[in-house]
């Protein structure tokens, strides 16, 4: 397999965890949340644990 493909491969699967993991404030800013900036933020630094990704989707989508 050329190295190109595998550089593709590994640039696609990073820009779909990237979508994965911004997913809560994606939902807060298309939402309007009043707190999008807060949902941002958390999501930006405590994201990358699971709970506080779970807790930045529920934050995004209560009102």
């Amino acid at each position: 397999m050329p190295f190109y493909l595998y550089t593709a491969i590994i640039f696609v699967g990073v820009l779909a965890a990237l979508l994965v993991y911004l997913i809560p404030s994606f939902v807060a800013v298309h939402r309007e949340h009043e707190n999008k900036t807060g949902v941002l933020l958390v999501n930006f630094l405590a994201g990358w644990t699971i709970i506080g990704w779970i807790w930045c989707l529920i934050w995004s989508l209560r009102d």
